[in-house]
């Protein structure tokens, strides 16, 4: 293909991914999450999660209520994941996001949790990362932030261990849900908060 073809299926190919996300700030405030927008209040599916104890269990079983609590997905909100440790939700803050005919951007993870009180939890503690909804998500990733470095954390069935030394450690969890063609997305979403080891 010559190089203004490619110049031109590029252009093309970033116009139509772009084109779900040109929602104007104003009206993404006003979304079917303008109670998260820009909410300095931590987010579950049931409103502000439980700030966790320094009692947190340091093993994570899925429990039978989150086993059986599989939603469907819904059209406009964009889902958010269950985090826990233990019996404790951890809290989270919406991130960046497109999902139905809405998108929106944020600052990166260590930014968005600045002045945020972290979850404190013990060191080695699992830590629980799901998304119960039908469909699952096609793809998840958990991103690990310290002092302006960026680590991948691998997902064991769902779980990672929180760090052995101390110290505040922030993380983005961010999951995307493709049709089976590989190409088109029905959205995207990402969620972020920190750990505190003691």
């Amino acid at each position: 293909m010559s190089k203004k073809g490619t110049s031109f299926l590029i252009l093309a190919v970033l116009t139509i991914v772009l084109a779900g996300c040109a929602a104007s700030p104003e009206i993404a405030s006003e979304g079917p999450n303008a109670e998260v927008a820009g909410s300095p209040n931590p987010v579950t599916e049931a409103g502000p999660s439980v700030q966790p104890s320094n009692e947190s269990a340091t093993s994570a079983n899925p429990s039978a209520e989150a086993e059986a609590s599989i939603k469907p997905l819904d059209k406009e909100k964009p889902p958010l994941p269950l985090i826990r440790s233990g019996e404790t939700d951890l809290s989270m803050y919406q991130s960046t996001y497109c999902w139905g005919s809405m998108c929106a951007d944020y600052i990166g993870a260590e930014e968005q949790l600045k002045g945020k009180t972290p979850n404190v939890l013990p060191a080695g503690a699992v830590v629980e990362v799901r998304f119960p909804y039908d469909p699952a998500p096609s793809s998840v990733r958990l991103m690990q932030y310290k002092s302006g470095s960026i680590t991948e954390i691998p997902l064991s069935d769902g779980t990672f261990h929180a760090p052995d030394e101390p110290g505040v450690y922030a993380y983005s969890v961010s999951a995307f849900w493709g049709l089976e063609d590989g190409v088109t997305s029905l959205g995207d979403t990402m969620v972020v908060f920190s750990i505190e080891v003691k």
